[in-house]
């Protein structure tokens, strides 16, 4: 049998369903655009709807952008020819693709990826995964990574991958065309259709060549007629495709038969899966007497399984801090492993007479309770696992579950003799009476957020709500389900309660009172196993025999999207990772099943290079990249300085503080870190508090305090010269902060958001300042102050920038418009007096900073959408970076273009920085490289190119010289100094020192 470890849950693609909805909300959009514009009554034809539909594929995505061109042209009717003629190529959809693949296909997986998809392009009929799989192992160089696993990466593109014999096809025309299309910016996943044909034909001669035989069926009669032989007979000889590569090579190719295989993964029902506190890990368990540990955010296995339990592993647990783990066994034993390493701590904690049902760890981590047929509680040290106490016994049945209060000083558990007892969670001493008014088996007990209520649920049909303190009950018990409830759950405010039942919904409740709120839900289709909240409340999961999870609206029931399908089994729990981001299900056919909650699209790291900037005497540079590191690089002769080790994920900004004695870091890994500036070495330990990606920092102009933005909707401030934490957090957005950045005097800090608004705090102690800036209709990118501190900029994908005043918060005049496309980023000239925005349109734009008026003309010359603009540091020139691969230089005040597009990069550069004294121009691409410039001319410094393994994230030049350097560049730029120090961050989590060793002239 087929076991695969950990999979992405496909989307649904109801072919009929689909292009429905589709009609119906492309007809919608027209109409509004045909009523708003004043056209013609009975425009757009149905025709031409129908044409349009037809187009989109089944893909909504596709429908979207070409809705979105037709509404913002000045001319629809002329614009919806144009997107329904043959030549029509969406740049939107191209970036779509790029940035979705950028996101799952990482370095050590592009070589699969193209083995794979390549053969998917090119074969005559769609094969399925076995067929696909079997033809590459002909193949001359193997891929690293197995079929089923590249494709699961692909499901939001693909379909039929989540099988092993069901066709695979691509679910829009635009993907084929995007993979064999070379239009420069996305070569990576540029696939030569001529080569992998040839690789398909070699592939299928191999296996003809190789498995052909004589009588290969073994008939008894050669010489019999097709029609009087058993088709039994052609299956079974003919095997593993052999029967199809004919068919492949002349163009009449079957279905491929079934290829069996296996991978790591569990051999048993999978009976529970729960995340580390930081949802970087995931733990199973399962039937076959293990426990596995999974990466929590790319599903991929930990190690080899924790073996040690002789029997069914029934429960499993983090310890809070994740350091360590419990597992429960039929064996009648709880075991502690080691939660980073995997291994084994100490022998088997013995001591229960029967089966251990349960496992808790206390708030703090001190204390283990676990639950057991054998009707006690035992608790033991969360560290050593030595016995604490005797048996806690009162129950006289199994003991179902265990649950401490999250305040660390009450025990509860469940137990089949139809009661609820609690504990004193220090001494195991009882607390009050036992809870009655059951009538059947408690299956389940869970505290409130407070701890002042409990919540149990009961094979008697109800919920029943208890005093969290003293055990009396809260009311009536909570009736409406018409079987066994399995599982309740507390929102993370504690005002809702969710239940699960055996008559195939879902129940909400008031989490105070017990009142029903709203219908039952209702679409599984089996016995509801599980339910749990999102972390932010807003989403609710369940588990089915019915072999599905479902997703819910948290406050009013309705259903989000079709069932997950994919398991092929009971699923048995389900868990929502620490951030919300993921999903993740275990299920009775062996597997874990991990998705994206918001739109089940593959789960991996961004490979891309996000900023970049010089220090302010050019003494150094530095960049981030995916492989959550930064390095420091030593000059032209590039010697490493040393290796920045900690970040533990993809390293997204690096900024040097304004004196360049200091760097700080900021990760995927929810953690900003501080660093020697000139050596590297470590300033004071992790700055913890993010519980999601750190996605800016920033220094104040003075070095003395540092903000991070986080995807966790908050903004941090540290102290700058030892990292420890100013306040808490500083709460207001209710989305991803994307940008923050210090107001010259250091007294103001602004913050960027997707919840489509820019936010004002006190720079010194956080304080909010204000109501939100409201104006934007979409995510807003980033946010900048302008250099005498008066005005604040702003991007949006709603295509505007925006000008604030930093005193009042109101808008300064209307949104400056022009762009067709998103606006990725802004900046001021140095005096003040311009204002440049960058746009996925392909183009720069010049405003005046003071009155917001457009400067000239539209600045273009990229075929590519730019993705980085900087002024040099007199204003006199602007720099642009772009997806075309190139970098361009234009004139400063007027836009004027400045020679010619400075090449060298062969993939998309992403970010760009003049150094401080405007002598030199640094450039970061996706093709792994930091290019130099001559800042005035735009001359290559070939010889300063950086080269390095791993994607580049982010990157700074070090405003600090190394001792004995030569001052900085002079303006008429001839050599490169000794001395250079730069720093880079990749997506491995590293960050990277070098230095420059020698000079040269630029070539």
């Amino acid at each position: 049998m087929f076991k695969v470890s950990v999979l992405i849950y496909p989307l649904s693609h109801d072919g009929d369903e689909v292009t429905g909805d589709i009609s119906t909300y492309v007809a919608q959009r027209l109409h509004t655009v045909a009523v708003e514009g004043g056209l013609p009554g009975g425009w757009p034809a149905p025709n031409t709807l129908q044409a349009l539909v037809h187009s989109a594929g089944g893909l909504f995505i596709w429908a979207k952008e070409a809705c979105d061109l037709v509404e913002s042209s000045l001319d629809p009717e002329r614009q919806l020819e144009w997107v329904l003629s043959a030549g029509y190529t969406s740049t939107r959809m191209d970036a779509m693709y790029t940035l979705a693949l950028q996101d799952v296909i990482t370095h050590e997986a592009h070589e699969s990826f193209n083995v794979f998809v390549g053969l998917i392009l090119v074969a005559k009929v769609p094969l399925s995964v076995d067929g696909i799989a079997l033809l590459v192992k002909q193949y001359q160089v193997q891929p690293s990574i197995p079929a089923l696993r590249l494709l699961g990466l692909l499901q939001p593109l693909l379909d039929g991958v989540d099988t092993l014999n069901t066709p695979v096809k691509m679910l829009h025309p635009s993907f084929h065309d995007f993979l064999t299309h070379d239009l420069g910016y996305r070569s990576t996943f540029y696939i030569d259709k001529a080569i992998h044909n040839e690789m398909l034909a070699l592939a299928c001669l191999k296996l003809l060549n190789t498995e052909l035989k004589y009588n290969i069926c073994g008939l008894a009669d050669i010489n019999a007629c097709n029609e009087e032989v058993p088709s039994q007979a052609f299956s079974q000889g003919i095997g593993e495709g052999l029967q199809d590569a004919p068919g492949e090579l002349l163009d009449e190719n079957k279905n491929w038969p079934a290829l069996l295989a296996t991978s790591a993964g569990h051999n048993g029902w999978v009976r529970s899966v729960v995340f580390s506190p930081d949802g970087t890990q995931l733990a199973s368990a399962s039937d076959d007497k293990t426990v596995r540990l999974w990466d929590g955010l790319t599903g991929t296995p930990i190690g080899d399984a924790l073996q040690g339990h002789t029997d069914v592993v029934t429960s499993v647990a983090f310890s809070p801090d994740g350091t360590h783990l419990a597992s429960a066994s039929g064996d009648k034993t709880v075991r502690l492993w080691d939660g980073l390493a995997g291994a084994p701590i100490g022998e088997a904690l013995q001591g229960h007479a029967d089966v251990v049902t349960s496992v808790a760890f206390s708030p703090d981590g001190t204390h283990l309770a676990s639950a057991s047929g054998d009707s006690t509680v035992r608790l033991w040290d969360g560290l050593t696992g030595a016995p604490i106490g005797d048996a806690l016994q009162g129950h006289t049945d199994v003991v179902t579950s265990v649950a401490f209060s999250p305040d660390g000083t009450h025990l509860a558990s469940a137990s089949g003799d139809s009661t609820v007892r609690l504990w004193d969670a220090l001494t195991g001493a009882p607390m009050g009476d036992v809870f009655q008014g059951h009538t059947s088996m408690v299956v389940s007990v869970v505290f409130s957020p407070d701890s002042t209520q409990l919540a149990s649920a009961s094979d008697d049909r109800t919920v029943r709500l208890w005093d969290g303190l003293t055990g009396a009950p809260i009311g009536d018990a909570l009736q409406g389900h018409t079987d066994v409830v399995t599982s309740v759950a507390f929102s993370p405010d504690g005002t809702h309660l969710a239940s699960a039942s055996g008559d195939k919904t879902v129940r909400l409740w008031g989490g105070l009172a017990g009142t029903p709120i709203g219908e039952a839900l209702q679409g599984h289709t089996g016995l509801v196993t599980s339910v749990a909240f999102s972390p932010d409340g807003t989403c609710l999961v369940s588990a089915s025999s019915d072999n599905t999870v479902r997703l819910w609206d948290a406050l009013t029931g309705a259903p989000i999207g079709d069932a997950l399908q994919g398991h092929t089994d009971v699923v048995t729990s389900v868990a929502f990772s620490p951030d919300g981001t993921h999903l993740a299900s275990a299920s009775g056919d062996s597997t874990v099943r991990l998705w994206d909650r918001l739109n089940g699209a593959p789960v991996g790291d961004t490979l891309q290079v996000t900023s970049v900037t010089f220090s302010p005497d050019s003494a150094q540079l530095s960049s981030a990249s995916d492989g959550k590191t930064v390095k420091l690089w030593d000059g032209l002769t590039i010697v490493p300085i040393g290796d920045l080790q900690g970040h533990t994920h993809i390293v997204t900004a690096v900024t040097f503080s304004p004196d360049g004695t200091r760097l700080a870091s900021a990760s995927g890994d929810k953690t900003v870190r501080l660093w020697d500036g000139l050596a590297g070495a470590p300033i004071g330990g992790t700055l913890q508090g993010h519980t999601g990606l750190v996605t800016s920092v920033a220094f104040s102009p003075d070095g003395t305090h540092l903000a991070s933005a986080s995807s966790d909707n908050t903004v941090r401030l540290w102290d700058g010269l030892t990292g420890a934490p100013i306040g808490g957090a500083l709460q207001g957005h209710t989305d991803v902060v994307t940008s923050v950045d210090f107001s010259p005097d250091g007294t103001c800090l602004a913050s960027a958001s997707w919840d489509k608004t820019v936010r004002l705090w006190n720079g010194l102690t956080g304080t909010l300042i204000g109501n939100a800036l409201q104006g934007h209709t979409d995510w807003v990118r980033l946010v900048a102050f302008s250099p005498d501190g008066s005005y604040i900029v702003s991007v949006s994908d709603d295509k505007t920038v925006r000008l604030w005043d930093r005193l009042t918060g109101e808008p300064i005049g209307d949104a400056l418009k022009g762009h067709t496309d998103w606006v990725r980023f802004a900046a001021f000239s140095p005096d003040g007096t311009h204002l440049a925005s960058a746009s996925g349109d392909n183009t720069v734009r010049l405003w005046d900073g003071l009155t917001s008026a457009p400067i000239g003309g539209v600045l273009q010359g990229h075929t590519g959408l730019v993705t980085s603009i900087a002024f040099s540091p007199d204003g006199t020139h602007l720099a642009s970076a772009s997806g075309d691969k190139t970098v361009r230089l234009w004139d400063g005040l007027t836009g004027a273009p400045i020679g010619d597009a400075l090449q060298g990069h062969t993939h998309v550069v992403t970010s760009i920085a003049f150094s401080p004294d405007g002598a030199c121009l640094a450039s970061v691409s996706l093709d792994k490289t930091v290019r130099l410039w001559d800042g005035l001319t735009g001359a290559p410094i070939s010889s300063a190119s950086l080269h390095h393994t791993a994607m580049i994230t982010s990157f700074a030049f070090s405003p600090k010289a190394t001792p004995g350097s030569p001052t900085p560049l002079q303006k008429s730029i001839t050599t490169v100094p000794q001395g250079y120090i730069i720093a880079i961050g990749t997506c491995f989590g590293a960050v990277h020192l070098f230095q420059y060793t020698q000079t040269k002239k630029p070539e």
